[in-house]
């Protein structure tokens, strides 16, 4: 066989050829790109992908080795977001902050109004009506529900006034057909109602909480007590999703119904809500734990916990953890059997799931499978921020309380990064840890559904703080939301918050009226406009007032 010999200059012009070729093809468009999860719910509002073939690549411009947050903060301000502000504006100023969060709220209650009124939530693009499955399919007011609070304490009085008299008229849960999701009822519907009768002091409110609260009711009788996922609103039957090891209740949906049940018992004086729920935590209690850990999968009908253990501050966990505390804070802090739970469970979070990445030292909190760290954490995680930071103001030593809120403004720090470390200021629905990178996301969890848990964890860092910088991170975050999520009939989540080019999920979720504008515009409040000494807020930002009559 002959062989073919190059000269010098002949390989260094097929070299080139090559390089060409391969620059080339990096620049040919990905196959369509995998639509967002459309089901929000906090236990399932993620289904988490357990293959990850492909990790995303992180623009060059922004690997930074020794990263500056406050350098980056600069550069995404003036490089990436920058909506159309008039000279004469002071973008410092906290009320011009807040009125332009108030205008961001009216878009979107507009949008829906305009487009989808009475319906669950509307698809800004293509200005119609969206219902998922958590709503059994069926209109129901969602939006109307979740945002007339946030327009209450905004002050805006026509459209609270719109929201309040569609409740009174037309709102009647006796009415509903379908499966129901029992946790996203309970935190959207009942904890709406209850807040708005908070606020407000209006009798009918209790009456429909009542409403919802009773429907409710068949989804409990297990034999441990804990409630099953789903009702028939038509037959009262209950059931779980298959998906869910093998139709296990989750964690984060039952063990995230306290606040609403026993406010509604109070209010409405019949003990049988908050008997049902302090079932569940008596259950809990004296069930023996992993290493001090909840895991998120349990049989209702065995009480026993599902194999193989997965344990998780995010998705499936997440707010059964915030429940306890929250529930202690909602008695006055008279609630003792939620506050050990809470604290023995902290402080197995902390020394379990707790790491620090290799490359810039951040703080997350990984998910446990079967006992080993799986080192991701999601946007639904970041919740613990604030989680933390209400623990730190209430440790009982100085010393307790910094080191807490120092792990509270750690995890903060990791859940800003993972927005300002995108191209478009604003956080994927999952990021990841490695040796090569931080924060950043895989191909199928790189979008952005209009959550607020980044926003959430900002928002307590500033009320206990004091930190000016908590601020300014809110700040960033919502031109970033105004510059890439705002449509003309209301606001839609991102599918790639790296490539806005690909475009949005067409939905505007309930819960960006409830809780995202909500935290974000009381950041931007006086601190005694939801005072946290005399409100708590649920999973849906819906706020409760606690119990001074049992304070300490």
């Amino acid at each position: 066989m002959q062989t073919v010999k190059l000269n010098k200059k002949a390989m260094v012009v097929l070299g080139g050829c090559v390089i060409f070729f391969i620059i080339a093809l990096s620049y040919l468009p990905s196959s369509e790109p995998s639509p967002i999860p459309r089901v929000p719910v906090r236990a399932i509002r993620h289904q988490i992908n357990e293959q990850h073939p492909v990790k995303h690549s992180l623009p060059l411009d922004n690997r930074i080795e020794d990263f500056d947050v406050e350098r980056a903060d600069e550069k995404l301000r003036k490089e990436v977001v920058k909506p159309d502000f008039s000279d004469e504006v002071d973008q410092n100023d906290n009320a011009y902050r807040q009125k332009f969060v108030k205008d961001m709220m009216l878009h979107a209650w507009n949008g829906y109004k305009n487009y989808s009124w009475g319906a669950n939530e509307v698809r800004p693009i293509a200005k119609s009506a969206n219902s998922q499955a958590i709503f059994g399919g069926k209109d129901m007011p969602a939006t109307i529900v979740d945002a007339a609070d946030t327009l209450w304490i905004m002050g805006l009085k026509k459209e609270y006034q719109d929201a309040r008299d569609y409740i009174k008229e037309h709102m009647d849960m006796a009415k509903a057909t379908g499966t129901l999701s029992v946790f996203e009822t309970t935190i959207r519907f009942l904890g709406g109602l209850l807040s708005l009768y908070a606020l407000t002091k209006e009798e009918f409110y209790i009456d429909k909480a009542r409403g919802v609260g009773e429907a409710l009711l068949p989804a409990f009788n297990t034999p441990t007590g804990i409630p099953k996922s789903n009702i028939d609103m038509s037959t009262k039957y209950a059931s779980n999703y298959a998906w869910a090891n093998g139709g296990s209740s989750i964690l984060a949906e039952y063990g995230s119904l306290h606040l609403e049940f026993v406010y509604l018992s109070k209010i409405t004086k019949q003990p049988i809500f908050e008997k049902k729920v302090k079932k569940i935590r008596n259950y809990l209690d004296k069930l023996d734990k992993v290493n001090g850990l909840y895991p998120n999968y349990i049989n209702p009908e065995t009480g026993k916990w599902s194999l193989p253990y997965h344990i998780s501050l995010g998705a499936l966990g997440d707010s059964y953890y915030e429940y306890l505390i929250k529930s202690w804070i909602q008695s006055g802090k008279k609630d003792n059997q939620a506050k050990k739970m809470y604290w023995d469970t902290s402080d197995a979070v902390q020394k379990h799931m707790v790491f620090r990445s290799a490359k810039s030292n951040l703080t997350y909190v990984a998910e446990l499978r079967s006992g080993q760290p799986d080192h991701k954490m999601g946007h639904l995680a970041c919740f613990c921020v604030g989680m933390f930071a209400l623990q730190a103001v209430n440790e009982p030593t100085q010393q307790l309380k910094e080191k807490t809120m120092s792990l509270a403004e750690e995890l903060g720090k990791t859940c800003h990064e993972s927005y300002i470390r995108s191209q478009t200021g604003i956080g994927p629905e999952m990021f990841y840890f490695s040796p090569m990178d931080e924060a950043t996301s895989l191909r199928n969890e790189n979008g952005y559904i209009l959550r607020p848990e980044v926003l959430e964890g900002f928002f307590y860092l500033w009320r206990l703080t004091g930190k000016e910088k908590y601020r300014d991170w809110v700040w960033t975050a919502i031109q970033a939301m105004e510059k890439y999520c705002k449509k003309e009939g209301g606001y839609a989540g991102l599918r790639n918050v790296y490539n806005p080019s690909q475009g949005s999920d067409d939905v505007q979720q309930s819960f960006f009226l409830a809780e995202t504008l909500k935290y974000a515009y009381l950041t931007f409040t006086d601190t005694s406009v939801m005072d946290l000494n005399k409100w708590v807020f649920n999973t849906e930002a819906h706020a409760f007032p606690i119990d001074d009559s049992a304070s300490e």
